[in-house]
């Protein structure tokens, strides 16, 4: 069944939306009426797909949490999608952010086109880093509509209504890349095999999928940083199990059951020799506290969420004390 757009919003996502000056922003704008009733908060499902390096890409189910910003005098004045964590997928926003640090850090800002589908109730969203082949593509098609609107020539919001020729260069250039791209380990693909064989595939397949919605949301909740060392580099950082997915299945996927820790520090965990208790101060074990390297860490508090929400469930943490001998 062929897809019609109804409407095409892109832009350049700004620095200040990403997360990269002093602004504490937990947004990125929206142009007014690319979705339908924009002044009212939505949760809407969004596909969003992610090219990277020069032929890369990937996907990943997400949800916009439209919350528009509301003027006391006039109401609803602009659209905006945040940053939220009330729901079992990643943000928008955060998975945005999320992807900008793990595989596009120190580029131009990336290019972000949405599309509204005709009776669909979800969107498509599709996220270009500057340095992948269909940058200068799009760029270079949408290059007298845009409009600059700083320095660092990051572009505002514009919302079309396509043509039958838009649909035809933008969503389709888009959607027909398997052949073009090396996809990452999260393509819905499978090898030929028997159907043993494909179902440990989906199994594995779906797994990963939840594991890396898990890792989305324990970074974003935490500033995207190590919650012990402040180590600010994501390939760096694994999202902690504090009770073991063993234990608890996909129930263990709550945000309060996670922790984002360097994986040096993530592999202290799961040896015995460290823990944090249930005022959040950091245990090491004998063996740990004679590390020059370690013992700074023995004593001092990790750094939480300031959202009460999203803070380690204590029980958890101290159920992981004691099977370890820590305390």
């Amino acid at each position: 069944m062929k897809l019609v757009v109804d409407r095409i919003t892109y832009k350049t996502v700004s620095q200040a939306e990403l997360g990269l000056t002093n602004s504490h922003q937990t947004h990125i704008g929206l142009s007014e009426n690319f979705i339908d009733k924009w002044k009212i908060p939505q949760k809407i499902p969004t596909s969003l797909q992610i090219f990277y390096s020069r032929n890369n890409s990937t996907k990943i189910d997400t949800i916009l949490f439209n919350d528009p910003i509301i003027d006391p005098e006039r109401g609803a004045r602009s659209p905006k999608f945040r940053s939220g964590y009330e729901h079992e997928l990643p943000s928008l926003r955060d998975t945005i952010v999320y992807y900008y640090k793990l595989n596009m850090r120190g580029e131009k800002t990336p290019l972000l086109i949405l599309f509204n589908i005709k009776n669909s109730n979800n969107l498509n969203a599709y996220l270009i880093s500057s340095n992948h082949i269909f940058y200068d593509f799009f760029m270079n098609n949408l290059s007298e509509k845009l409009v600059i609107r700083n320095k660092n020539k990051e572009i505002n919001s514009k919302l079309i209504l396509p043509k039958e020729d838009d649909f035809e260069i933008i969503f389709n250039k888009l959607r027909k890349t398997k052949s073009d791209l090396i996809f990452s380990e999260n393509d819905e693909t499978f090898d030929k095999g028997d159907l043993k064989n494909r179902e440990d595939k989906i199994q594995n397949k779906n797994y990963r999928k939840k594991q890396n919605e898990f890792r989305i949301k324990v970074l974003s909740a935490y500033k995207f940083k190590c919650c012990i060392s402040g180590c600010d580099l994501p390939e760096a950082i694994e999202a902690n199990h504090i009770d073991p997915y063993v234990n608890s299945g996909d129930k263990g996927n709550d945000i309060k059951n996670g922790i984002p820790l360097r994986a040096d520090l993530h592999r202290l965990w799961h040896s015995g020799k460290l823990g944090i208790d249930d005022n959040y101060n950091i245990i090491l074990d004998a063996e740990a506290l004679n590390s020059e390297s370690y013992r700074v860490f023995h004593g001092k508090k990790i750094n939480v969420p300031v959202n009460d929400a999203f803070k380690p469930n204590k029980k958890h943490l101290m159920d992981h004390c004691n099977l370890k001998h820590l305390i």
